[in-house]
């Protein structure tokens, strides 16, 4: 005989039945999709290592934390570990990230390290340290996030690059020469010169004094400014001149000045000059 089933029965089991397929949907529904996972390099223990130069690594980092062990130059940071093969100057930097970033280099061991530059909006919201470096030395290099959208708060992470090469030498001033003064007004007038780098490119600093001897008086002017400045190449270098009350006379003047040429991390050696050169009208 065939098994008897009740309406009654068949109507609980169509319920049943029904519920259960409203669960597993409203299950499927809300299901949270899975959060990304911090970076490997997430902690200084699993810092990635760097094999040699130039290098550049490209990591997520909106999961990246902050952790007890952090050198407090940025949070939610991510670790390298790097030992030079060769000694020289070397250029860390997360130029090509897409967020705001700070970069640390620090040497030791973890739990015993030292914080050696910190740098934070090199250029534009990215960062960069230019160092020494030892060979067969270990450092290590903390890259994190900074400045959210309020001062004190930290911004989330994102694209990091982070790119290590060697570094170029700094500029300093192979060639400085001080050659006219042209009269521009009354008391007003106009110093040139030329100027090369030996390396770079750069900018030169300059300031100093022009001075005029007339009779028992004296005309004087401070000035100060910058140029452009390439390897090997000659370029112009300019400065504004006021006298005050005095007169420029067209004849020789002194120029007493000061000169440095700086990339954007470090300056070269300063070198002084004294020239004696021609005042004529324009």
């Amino acid at each position: 005989m065939r098994p008897v089933c009740s309406r009654l029965s068949v109507r609980r089991l169509s319920v049943a039945f029904a519920l259960t397929t409203i669960v597993a949907a409203g299950t499927q529904l809300v299901t949270p999709a899975a959060l990304a996972a911090p970076p490997s390099n997430d902690d200084i223990g699993a810092a990635g290592v760097v094999p040699n130069t130039p290098f550049t690594d490209v990591v997520d980092t909106t999961e990246a934390t902050v952790a007890e062990g952090d050198s407090g130059c940025g949070s939610a940071t991510v670790w390298y570990s790097f030992t030079p093969e060769a000694s020289g100057r070397y250029q860390l930097d997360t130029f090509g990230s897409d967020y705001d970033t700070t970069v640390a280099l620090l040497e030791g061991t973890p739990g015993h390290l030292t914080l050696l530059d910190c740098n934070d909006d090199r250029s534009g919201l990215q960062s960069a340290i230019r160092a020494d470096l030892s060979a067969g030395t270990t450092y290590f290099i903390e890259a994190g996030t900074c400045c959210g959208g309020e001062v004190g708060q930290v911004g989330p992470g994102g694209s990091l690059q982070l790119n290590i090469a060697d570094a170029p030498a700094p500029p300093n001033i192979a060639e400085f020469e001080w050659n006219r003064i042209r009269i521009t007004g009354l008391t007003t007038a106009s110093l040139s010169g030329s100027v090369s780098c030996s390396d770079g490119p750069g900018y030169v600093y300059f300031y100093g004094t022009v001075r005029q001897r007339q009779g028992l008086n004296l005309a004087q002017s401070s000035f100060d400014g910058s140029a452009a400045c390439s390897a090997g190449v000659s370029v112009t270098a300019t400065a504004s001149l006021d006298f005050g009350s005095r007169v420029l006379v067209p004849k020789k003047a002194t120029v007493t000045g000061v000169a440095y040429a700086c990339d954007d991390f470090v300056c070269g050696d300063e070198i002084e000059s004294t020239a004696i050169v021609p005042v004529k009208r324009r």
